[in-house]
């Protein structure tokens, strides 16, 4: 039933015609194979760049609604809260849009392969990439918001792409361990990755 559910918030929250989701994701700091689980991302990036995002999208729609009208805007997005009770030990920090140069971000590029490659350095089949985010570098004029003390019921909705530019169309994020806190509880978050449609 959650699925279903984050499916009907986006579509009320921000007024698309159609929403695929790319299920969920567990993670946790502490033990984090368990249940399926992966660690805290405390990478500074965009989970989908401008590249990846448009890639994405269009094999999912065409796969989802094959006969469909097709669509003038694409949002890529995620829908994360956490299990755990505050305060936790490596919250989501998120980045203002409005700190980020709008050419900013280095590609990282996900491919998937039958068997790892002789030459790890040869040219890689540009044919068999399966999507691309963005990873960002230290910049002084990076302004963060952090969410520390979150509980179940809260939700943080944010932008991993917005093909239309004339908004706040990416937010970059990270996880870290929070120093300020003390006896923090090992955190333990799902994240549902969406991409939402425009007719």
């Amino acid at each position: 039933m959650y699925l279903p559910e984050v499916i009907e918030f986006i579509k009320g929250r921000t007024g698309a015609d159609e929403v695929v989701t790319r299920g969920a994701v567990l993670r946790r700091s502490a033990a984090p194979a368990e249940h399926s689980s992966q660690p805290e991302a405390a990478l500074v990036h965009i989970d989908y760049g401008p590249e990846g995002a448009e890639m994405t999208a269009a094999r999912l729609y065409e796969e989802q609604f094959p006969d469909g009208p097709g669509y003038r805007r694409a949002l890529a997005t995620s829908f994360w809260r956490v299990f755990s009770p505050p305060p936790q030990d490596w919250p989501l920090a998120l980045c203002d849009f409005r700190s980020l140069g709008e050419d900013e971000g280095l590609p990282n590029q996900l491919y998937f392969v039958d068997r790892i490659p002789d030459d790890p350095f040869a040219e890689v089949d540009e044919s068999k990439m399966i999507t691309s985010g963005s990873e960002f570098v230290y910049s002084p004029d990076r302004e963060w918001w952090y969410f520390p003390d979150m509980t179940r019921d809260e939700i943080l909705f944010f932008v991993f792409h917005d093909s239309d530019h004339s908004r706040a169309w990416r937010v970059l994020h990270s996880a870290f361990r929070d120093p300020t806190v003390q006896e923090a509880v090992p955190r333990h978050s799902i994240e549902v990755r969406s991409f939402a449609f425009f007719s």
